[in-house]
């Protein structure tokens, strides 16, 4: 089973230069959002547009006046939270640091900066619990798994792993399965799962982890836990073809669902799932500023091939 580029369907935003970088989705709205990292012609931070690929909209880019300045320029990874209709998303201030932030999904009001931490973080909301999990923590600390409130403002982190410091290495992904309190990740050449809260005798650099799947060295890159069908998806961004793979949640049932087209630059970066609807969003990108947001099945079918619901071009 594999994927070919499919007929552009709508394009709605042309001849520019995106990185598009991380995508979500609200599943009750059934709107897909995602955020431009980098963009030299025609700043935009965060973006949106329906299942469908229609309504496309800019929410919150630089030089926005009260929604925006150069946090958004460097939006990065992103979250939305059902509860409160807001977005969450982290963000490059400058060189060595970075932040917390959060705004409407409407796009309306203002943004608010949250938290400072280290740098790039990865990050997942736990909207029942009202936690944010992240893994840069505050300015000057390590490189690992944090924890703070989802409505506080400045709050306090919560140390829970040290990446390095338990020899886990750079993780480029990470889902969560708050049913059975249990975190999964990537950790290079492997996808692993260890307890979200620290077991007695442990610390955050002294964590155990059980490894479900070796992946070589194809580093597994934005993981997401479905729920429903209990099953794991991810990216193997770091190969040549950026294929995406899912698993069962004990390591079992390895499945290759999209594979691009070899001899492009093509490849699948971030995705998001909405298992209700058994729809899967990513993020295709065409090149080092080319980008696309695609959707497709969440499992294996006769008609694979996804829909190309936003494309930009670079020029």
């Amino acid at each position: 089973f594999g994927w070919q580029p499919a007929v552009v369907a709508t394009t709605l935003v042309d001849a520019l230069e995106i990185n598009t970088w991380d995508i979500t989705v609200d599943r009750e709205d059934q709107r897909v959002f995602w955020t431009n990292y980098f963009n030299n012609t025609d700043p935009q931070g965060i973006s949106t547009c329906t299942y469908d690929g229609a309504d496309h909209q800019v929410l919150y880019g630089p030089g926005d006046g009260t929604k925006g300045n150069d946090w958004w320029l460097n939006a990065y990874r992103i979250g939305h939270d059902a509860k409160t209709q807001n977005l969450y998303w982290s963000a490059a201030t400058n060189g060595a640091s970075g932040s917390l932030n959060r705004a409407s999904d409407s796009g309306t009001g203002s943004v608010e900066m949250f938290n400072e931490t280290s740098g790039f973080a990865e990050i997942h909301l736990d909207s029942d619990n009202r936690l944010l999990y992240s893994t840069q923590g505050p300015v000057g600390e390590f490189y690992g798994l944090w924890r703070t409130s989802m409505d506080g403002i400045s709050g306090s982190f919560e140390p829970l792993l040290d990446y390095y410091g338990s020899g886990f290495g750079i993780s480029e992904g990470m889902g969560f399965d708050h049913t059975t309190g249990m975190i999964y990740f990537s950790a290079l050449t492997s996808i692993c799962r260890m307890p979200i809260e620290i077991p007695d005798g442990e610390t955050p650099q002294t964590r155990t982890r059980e490894v479900i799947l070796e992946t070589g060295p194809d580093n597994p890159s934005s993981l997401k836990v479905d729920h429903i069908n209990r099953r794991l998806y991810w990216t193997q961004t770091y190969t040549a073809t950026g294929k995406i793979c899912s698993i069962n949640m004990n390591g079992s049932g390895y499945q290759e669902l999209y594979v691009p087209a070899t001899g492009g630059f093509q490849s699948a970066t971030n995705i998001a799932i909405d298992p209700s609807a058994e729809l899967l969003f990513f993020i295709n990108r065409d090149g080092i500023n080319d980008s696309s947001i695609m959707r497709g099945l969440l499992s294996l079918h006769s008609e694979i091939n996804p829909r190309t619901m936003w494309t930009s071009y670079g020029t």
